[in-house]
């Protein structure tokens, strides 16, 4: 199985001739879509989308990420085995998460070898096509990984979002907003248990307080707080959408609108 995460949109043919080169080489496999929305060039929602997803696929499943924003430039088109699933994309730091996964055996080579490619001297400006694709359908075929390229050390890794402790709490960064409109913090509930401990604590968001957190959006509150699939700190409308009612943009407000967690309130 092959799964594709990219930043192409749906508009434009690019993913369907990165399926088409797949088919090509290896018309047996399945090639399954986990997002072409990611906004361009948004390597770190890229990251988040795959470190969230793979543990829900089969083991050998091979995951295409292009998020390139330095496609032919001297960043490395990489394929990495980890563990029992494969990762093929440009070495840019959308496959951080590779380095922390627990007990893992992990190789990795860059895509070097031309006999691999769609050509031998791959374009410029489109290695999902002529790189990354063909890769993936060698590793679906059952071609070794150590066969597409030259072993590497290791990868390129970017720090994750963090929070950022102030005087009076936390201010939580904004990572996503969703197709219903639901935000997304870069918080888990061990982090903010293990920040607030036992001491009550209010939330704000846009000028809005959060009153509750719950555990479903079926509540009567106009806003609502909760753990969500990702196991981070989502706000939510039930019924409606939050970008929209405190007015964010879900195009250009992620780095704009933290959330704000006073402590001792």
């Amino acid at each position: 199985m092959i799964v594709l995460i990219t930043d192409f949109g749906l508009s434009d043919p690019y993913v369907g001739i990165m399926k088409g080169v797949i088919k090509k080489i290896s018309p047996s496999s399945e090639i399954l879509d986990l997002s072409h929305r990611v906004p361009p060039g948004n390597i770190a929602l890229a990251r988040l989308f795959l470190e969230q997803s793979y543990p829900f696929f089969p083991a050998k499943t091979v995951f295409v990420a292009v998020v390139d924003p330095g496609v032919g430039t001297s960043r490395k088109p990489l394929a990495i085995r980890a563990g029992d699933n494969y990762f093929v994309g440009p070495d840019n730091g959308l496959f951080s998460f590779v380095e922390t996964m627990p007990a893992t055996p992990k190789q990795v080579v860059a895509l070097d070898r031309p006999e691999f490619h769609l050509k031998n001297v791959p374009g410029g400006t489109f290695h999902g096509r002529d790189v990354f694709a063909p890769a993936a359908a060698y590793l679906d075929r059952g071609i070794p990984v150590f066969r597409l390229g030259s072993f590497q050390d290791g990868i390129v890794t970017l720090p994750g979002v963090s929070v950022r402790r102030t005087d009076r709490g936390l201010e939580v960064p904004l990572v996503h907003v969703d197709h219903f409109g639901n935000l997304i913090f870069a918080l888990t509930r061990e982090t903010l248990e293990r920040t607030v401990g036992l001491s009550s604590f209010s939330l704000e968001i846009a000028g809005r307080s959060v009153e509750i957190i719950a555990d479903h959006y079926d509540t009567r509150e106009p806003l609502v707080a909760l753990f969500n699939s990702f196991g981070l700190l989502e706000i939510a409308v039930p019924g409606g959408s939050a970008a929209s009612q405190l007015g964010i943009s879900s195009l250009n407000g992620a780095g704009d609108f933290p959330l704000r967690i006073r402590i001792g309130e």
